[in-house]
Parts: structure tokens; C-alpha cells; sequence
């Protein structure tokens, strides 16, 4: 799901070859075929490979049960598991959306960045650098402007709010990983592009679509937080951050005006805005009138 140049592919098909599930499934017996008797019983019992399977008659490798046998017997399970991937590679794959969108690598360099922070592991964190690396020479068009999607060399469609707020999110995870501060100055200079694009100025919040882009019959403030979390709301805590990281006092009271602009809609619908929420960090929502009381 990697482009050879470090941006990440959208997504893959469950299916493959009319069957649900099919190119990740595996039986013992097809585990047998390819490590032999011993070392097939061996891998079986550690990913959790059963006659009965864990979906649909087969089953989905996993650790689930085996948590405890992690470190004493990766030396051993490694190769195997190299075999076994080496035959998985063999079996028809399932169809690839190879897209590149900036919104979703813009979260997925976050990830890896925190992953490689938190568990100490410098591989994720150069995923991070190197998905960063790609959006930033290949999603940028001649006048500096940041755009949405990119495949097969071609990158299109100006960028939304998403696009911003979740490259922002990136930028700053990267920033606190590495501590390089040309991490810090992109998020900064994306933060303020986003302001200058999406802002409405006479209400608070953000608009999904920016000014320079088509002119629609509205432009509508999402805030909601499903699957994904909302611009308005990935681009709040970004102020809240950059402004606590720079101790710059204007951008804090610009985060400040963000979640004053969507507090009501907050206190009403808490948990369909957990991520807009966790602004609250610093603060609380205020029981009295349509404004956070903060702390």
C-alpha cells in the first residue's frame, strides 16, 4: 500500500477472484504444503490457524492468543513467515485504488510519526518523513498551492480543508518525533495558508471548500466526527498546539475562536464530536451560553 516513493495508496478490495477475503485467508493444510509438517503445526499454533477457521471456514492469521510468545520466538517465526508471505504474493491480489490523497496521508504520516515515537522504532518514523517527502514534491502545484489528490504522475483538484488540517496534524506528530525544525515551519506556513483559504471570517469556523476554489451554491462547516475526523476539528487542536508550541498568543486566540464557533453545535451532539472535543485539553465547555470557559 506504499508508492515506491513513500506516498500511501487509498485502499484495497476485500475481494479477489469472487471470493471475500481469499488472497489473506489461509487452512492448515495449505500451511502444511508450503513449510512442511513441523514447522507448519509450529506457525499454525502461533498465528492462531485452525481446521475450524475464524471466518468463513478459514483462517485470518493472528496473535490474538499468542502475545506472550512475541519476543523468545521471532528468530524462529520470522523465516516462516517469509515463506508464507512469499506464496501469499503468488495468489491473485486484490484490486488496488492506487490514489494518493493528501487528507489520508496527511493522517497516516501522524500515525507513523507517533508509532515511532511512542514504541521507539525509527522505521515508522521514516515511512512518516518519506510520505511527507512525496506529498510535498508531488501534490504542489507552480504557485505554491496545496492539491488533493495525485496517480500515475498526475496531481489534481485543489486542495479542501482535509487536505490542510490533516497535513498539518502530520507535520506537527513529525515535529515532535524528530525534533527537526523545518517540521515545525511547514506546519506553520500550512496553518496559515489553511486560515487564508477556508476561513470564514464573519462566523468562526472553517469551510470545507476554499475561497479560490469552484463557486458553489454553499459552502458548508463540517464539524461531525465519524471514521474520520473532521477538518474543523484536526484543525482546531492543530492551533491549540502550534500555538502552545511557538507561544504564539494570536494563534491561540484564533484556536480559541474555532471552538467557540462550533461550541453549541458540541455541547448538543457530544459524541458525534469526540475529536473536536478533546480541545478541552486545556479547557472545558461551559454550561452557560454558546462559548468555552477556559483554564
Amino acid at each position: 500500500m506504499t508508492h515506491p516513493e513513500g506516498g500511501f495508496y487509498s485502499a484495497e478490495d476485500a475481494d479477489s477472484e469472487g471470493i471475500k477475503g481469499k488472497f489473506y485467508v489461509w487452512s492448515p493444510d495449505e500451511i502444511m504444503e508450503i513449510l512442511g509438517q513441523k514447522d507448519g503445526e509450529w506457525f499454525c499454533q502461533y498465528y492462531g490457524i485452525t481446521p475450524e477457521g475464524n471466518f468463513e471456514g478459514k483462517s485470518i492469521p493472528n496473535r490474538i492468543h499468542t502475545q506472550n510468545l512475541a519476543h523468545e520466538n521471532e528468530g524462529v517465526i520470522a523465516p516462516l513467515r517469509e515463506k508464507v508471505f512469499a506464496a501469499r504474493e503468488r495468489r491473485v491480489h486484490p484490486h488496488k485504488d492506487d490514489k494518493i490523497l493528501t487528507s489520508w496521508n496527511g493522517l497516516m504520516i501522524a500515525a507513523m510519526a507517533i508509532v515511532g515515537r511512542v514504541l521507539n522504532k525509527p522505521q515508522y518514523t521514516k515511512a512518516a518523513q518519506k510520505a511527507l517527502d512525496f506529498i510535498l514534491e508531488n501534490l504542489i502545484n507552480e504557485d505554491g498551492r496545496l492539491l488533493a489528490r495525485y496517480r500515475d504522475g498526475d496531481a489534481a483538484y485543489l486542495a479542501y480543508l482535509d487536505d490542510y488540517a490533516f497535513l498539518v496534524w502530520g507535520l506537527i506528530e513529525l515535529y515532535q518525533t524528530t525534533f527537526d525544525a523545518e517540521y515545525l515551519h511547514k506546519a506553520i506556513e500550512f496553518n496559515k495558508n489553511m486560515l487564508d483559504l477556508f476561513h470564514d471570517k464573519e462566523n468562526g469556523g472553517l469551510f470545507l471548500y476554499a475561497k479560490d476554489g469552484e463557486k458553489l451554491i454553499a459552502r458548508p462547516k463540517e464539524v461531525y466526527d465519524g471514521a474520520l475526523p473532521s477538518g474543523n476539528s484536526v484543525a482546531a487542536l492543530n492551533m491549540l498546539r502550534l500555538a502552545r508550541i511557538t507561544g504564539d498568543y494570536h494563534l491561540e486566540e484564533k484556536a480559541y475562536n474555532q471552538l467557540n464557533a462550533f461550541a453549541s453545535i458540541v455541547q448538543k451532539k457530544s459524541f458525534s464530536t469526540l475529536i473536536f472535543s478533546n480541545g478541552g485539553y486545556i479547557g472545558i465547555i461551559s454550561n452557560k451560553g454558546d462559548s468555552f470557559s477556559w483554564r
